[in-house]
Formats: structure tokens, C-alpha cells, sequence
């Protein structure tokens, strides 16, 4: 059996979880204020997107379908903005954070691209 090791965060000192609780409350904090409209708050506060969150997870066995690494997060694989289903399971995927980073990136750039 391998041991956890504790980690260590500049700003918070020691913790057990994959990130550092505090520094990922901050984060997700500023990303609600800086990126999220009122109406995008409104559908991940939403009893259905909890569960629909929750099944996605469990259908995907808590692994990340890009890299297969632990899913920590939950994508619309069609963005909402762009038409997507809020709530269908077949148009939301489990990924780890730094694959969700990644897709959100690709996606901002290319909106970015086709704006006049």
C-alpha cells in the first residue's frame, strides 16, 4: 500500500487533496466573478446540474476521458453558449483539470479567431 505523502502550498501551508483546498475555492471564486453571467451561475447552482455532474462521473468511472487520468471536472462537450444542452448526459464528459484547461483554451482561441 503507497502512503500519501503531504503536500505543500505556498500560500496555505500543508494539505492531503490533489489541490489545495483554499487556493482552488480562490480560484473557482474569481473564475465565477471575471467569466460567469448571472444565468451560467443559475444552471451549475442547479439541483440538475448536480446530478447530471454526479452520473457523468459514475458513467465515466471518475476518470478523465482525454487522458484517462483521475476527472475532477465535468464539460459541456458543446458549450452552452454555443447550443449545448445544460443538463443531457450526452453532451457533458468527466476531465481532469489540466485536460478541462486545455479544451477551454482551444475553444476561447477559436472564438477569439472568428470574431470580427
Amino acid at each position: 500500500m503507497r502512503l500519501k505523502m503531504p503536500k505543500i502550498c505556498n500560500a496555505h501551508g500543508i494539505y492531503k487533496e490533489e489541490r489545495c483546498p483554499k487556493c482552488k475555492a480562490e480560484r473557482d471564486k474569481s473564475y465565477d466573478r471575471i467569466k460567469r453571467d448571472a444565468s451560467q451561475k443559475a444552471v451549475y447552482n442547479a439541483k440538475e446540474w448536480r446530478q447530471a455532474r454526479e452520473a457523468t462521473l459514475l458513467r465515466d468511472m471518475m476518470r478523465c476521458v482525454m487522458c484517462g487520468a483521475r476527472a475532477t471536472e465535468v464539460d459541456h462537450i458543446i458549450e452552452l453558449q454555443d447550443g449545448g444542452a445544460r443538463y443531457a448526459l450526452d453532451n457533458l464528459q468527466s476531465l481532469c483539470h489540466a485536460c478541462h484547461a486545455k479544451k477551454t483554451a482551444e475553444e476561447e482561441r477559436k472564438r477569439n479567431l472568428t470574431k470580427p
